[in-house]
């Protein structure tokens, strides 16, 4: 299987928001697709391409920790890791999640 893992543009949200619905039971209504064009940075997302199709979707979103004795260090919060049905088992999620490990990394 031959994909390919980028951000998205306001233009892919809608498609982002099919797949994370199919994955999790939800419609991908309107007020989800300007919700998700607002909260985060379309350049914190990975989702995985096959051709037209979004297979998969993750975002990386800036967060903190707090560690014993008062520290607060900064971590990016992966979220929202979705791969459509017909597509596991086919190293999607891990490619993705190296995408997105190597991005918060860096």
């Amino acid at each position: 299987m031959s994909f390919s893992i980028r951000a998205i543009t306001r233009h892919d949200v809608p498609a982002m928001v099919e797949t994370m619905g199919l994955v999790f039971g939800f419609d991908g209504a309107d007020e989800a697709v300007e919700r998700w064009g607002e909260l985060v940075p379309f350049d914190r997302f990975a989702c995985v391409w096959e051709g037209d199709l979004i297979i998969g979707t993750g975002v990386s979103i800036d967060s903190s920790l707090s560690l014993p004795g008062g520290a607060v260090v900064p971590i990016a919060a992966i979220t929202i890791i979705t791969v459509r049905p017909t597509h596991r088992r086919r190293g999607v999620l891990t490619a993705m999640m190296g995408n997105l490990f190597d991005d918060a990394l860096a």
